[in-house]
């Protein structure tokens, strides 16, 4: 029997123009850890901005913070009109 091995995929590039990766460089990011939200996945100057912002927390891993729950209106305030002030 013939064992298949799997060959190592090459270390993809990530897609950023050299002004993007400027500022990466600028503010201590490494842009390959960066998720690109511009077409093809390329990363777009907010995209890092954002990421350094974040302390380095990808949009998944921000996303997936458990959200509170809604506060639920007092049943005494249910249809109660509140008139807008100028």
């Amino acid at each position: 029997s013939t064992t298949t091995v799997p060959t190592p995929t090459p270390a993809r590039r990530t897609e950023a123009s050299p002004a993007v990766r400027r500022v990466a460089k600028e503010l201590d990011v490494d842009i390959s850890n960066v998720v690109g939200t511009g077409p093809g996945g390329r990363v777009l100057k907010t995209d890092v901005e954002v990421f350094a912002k974040s302390g380095g927390r990808t949009p998944s891993k921000i996303n997936a913070a458990p959200a509170s729950p809604s506060p639920q209106p007092r049943r005494e305030d249910a249809g109660t009109v509140v008139p807008l002030q100028k």
